[in-house]
């Protein structure tokens, strides 16, 4: 929609530009029954010469712009957790500063990947995981209303991330998994990887759905730096993070969770 408003809107100003300049070399010009006629030695068909010509370039420099950014900005490429390895996880974790999951459980992620993100946390990645509040009302209604599914996932990630930061304790190598909970069930599962060189950085972006297709088969899209939802995804993450989720050790998670059964 703001793609045909930005076009419309260039339309315009090459509509007027062209008329104003066709005016400007033009001796006599009508509307409707009147005419008006331009004085020959006047100052006013260069001003309306020049403003013409100015602003059907304003309308091509836009156009060659917005052409440019389509060329650049690649559409999002649409992929399943267990597409080919260029598309996995272990593959793309390469030169990773940073690590976001937002997800109900995260367990096929911990399952699947486990050598990858304790590789990540020895290299000092920082990893930051977004999950339900197994307390919260919501997360009695994921997985089809499948509570005790839901409890036992998360149960597998709060333990495997209580034993990752254990062994990072113990050794004194890496960063700490950081964990925080929401207490709704979100509308996507994030994997934001933010590398070293920023341009190669990406978004793995999962929709959620609540009746069917409650595993690894939902359709994942993945968001490379230069599409302009990238950012639109990022923020949602970082303004959840910091404003809207609570912090949790794996412990008190573990809790939490022995708390709810």
């Amino acid at each position: 929609m703001e793609t045909l408003k930005m076009f419309s809107r260039t339309g315009l100003v090459g509509v007027v530009g062209l008329a104003l300049l066709l005016i400007g070399i033009s001796e006599e010009f009508s509307v409707g029954i009147a005419s008006v006629r331009i004085p020959e030695n006047g100052p006013w068909r260069l001003v309306l010469g020049a403003t013409g010509v100015a602003l059907v370039f304003i309308a091509l420099v836009r156009l060659a712009i917005t052409a440019y950014r389509r060329s650049v900005s690649p559409p999002p490429e649409f992929l399943a957790l267990i597409d080919s390895p260029q598309h996995a996880f272990g593959h793309v974790a390469k030169d990773v500063t940073r690590l976001s999951i937002l997800a109900r459980t995260a367990v096929n992620l911990v399952t699947g990947y486990s050598d990858v993100l304790r590789r990540l946390i020895h290299e000092g990645c920082e990893i930051r995981i977004l999950l339900v509040d197994p307390a919260c009302a919501a997360a009695r209604h994921l997985y089809a209303d499948n509570y005790a599914r839901f409890h036992r996932n998360l149960f597998q990630t709060a333990t495997f991330l209580r034993e990752l930061n254990d062994t990072v304790n113990a050794d004194g190598s890496g960063r700490a998994v950081t964990i925080r909970l929401i207490k709704h069930d979100p509308p996507f599962s994030l994997l934001y990887v933010e590398k070293a060189d920023d341009t190669r950085s990406l978004l793995d972006v999962q929709l959620t759905l609540t009746r069917t297709l409650v595993g690894r088969g939902r359709p994942v899209f993945r968001l490379a730096r230069v599409n302009p939802w990238y950012d639109a995804f990022r923020e949602e993450f970082d303004v959840t993070w910091s404003q809207h989720a609570e912090p949790v050790t794996p412990a008190e998670l573990l809790a939490r969770l022995n708390e709810t059964i």
